[in-house]
């Protein structure tokens, strides 16, 4: 089972594709991500280089990953790049940025993930 949904980064022209499934082994195979070897539970990737994805990243995550833990780590790579790609670093001037998205996307990561837990009972 795979659940998919696509995340609108608020300041920044990007979004977040992510993916929930139960063999991310597979999917990879299967879609253009056959280049990647996931060994870890969830992982974040940069996609802005492959014409191939509308979205700039990929947030893939295994369904039995889905705790609390693993969002926050996840999140915090999301901002990491998708600031960094805006020439965005972290100093005094924009932990505020940092924190506002961190919030956001911690709350609608979680918030999609309840989503697709449910599809799975």
């Amino acid at each position: 089972m795979i659940f998919e949904n696509i995340i609108k980064v608020p300041l920044f022209p990007v979004s977040i594709q992510l993916i929930v499934t139960d063999d991310a082994e597979k999917y990879c195979r299967d879609n253009v991500l056959k280049l990647i070897d996931i060994q870890e539970r969830a992982c974040v990737y940069d996609v802005n280089d492959f014409p191939e994805f509308p979205h700039a990243w990929i947030l893939l995550m295994r369904n039995d990953s889905l705790q609390e833990n693993v969002i926050v780590h996840e999140t915090l790579h999301l901002i990491a790049q998708i600031l960094r790609r805006f020439d965005t670093n972290l100093v005094d001037e924009t932990e505020e940025v940092y924190a506002y998205l961190q919030e956001y996307l911690y709350k609608i990561i979680r918030q999609r993930t309840i989503e697709a837990k449910a599809k799975w009972q």
